[in-house]
């Protein structure tokens, strides 16, 4: 039986791949998620936006959280944004389409919505 060399292996990285190589596919999934906390206006008869209290009505109008951000992204724990966050390089954070500038702008509207929502 002859000896075959084995030829070296590329040392793997520990853990799974990323979901997301390419940052705009996520800010998709982030865009999307946003819609859906918005719902939708409901309507009149004649198309007329119904009101309560002088305010429009909003149908599926849901808050939205970083848990909910995370599961819309097809993640299982929220903690899986904060991955992408911490692999950014410096360059990273001044890039506005990274996935560092585009889950803390998200992370940010989350707040904003938060902080809106409690005081009404």
């Amino acid at each position: 039986m002859a000896y075959v060399k084995k030829r070296p292996e590329e040392k793997k990285k520990p853990g799974r791949k990323p979901k997301y190589t390419d940052p705009k596919e996520l800010k998709k999934r982030i865009d999307k998620y946003f819609e859906e906390c918005e719902g939708s206006l409901l309507r009149d008869k004649e198309g007329n936006p119904m009101l309560y209290k002088g305010m429009p009505i909003y149908e599926g109008k849901k808050v939205p959280s970083v848990a909910g951000l995370a599961l819309a992204c097809g993640f299982i724990y929220r903690q899986s944004l904060d991955w992408y966050i911490k692999r950014a390089t410096e360059e990273d954070k001044d890039d506005p389409d990274s996935f560092y500038s585009i889950i803390k702008a998200a992370k940010l509207r989350i707040e904003v919505a938060n902080i809106d929502a409690s005081m009404n």
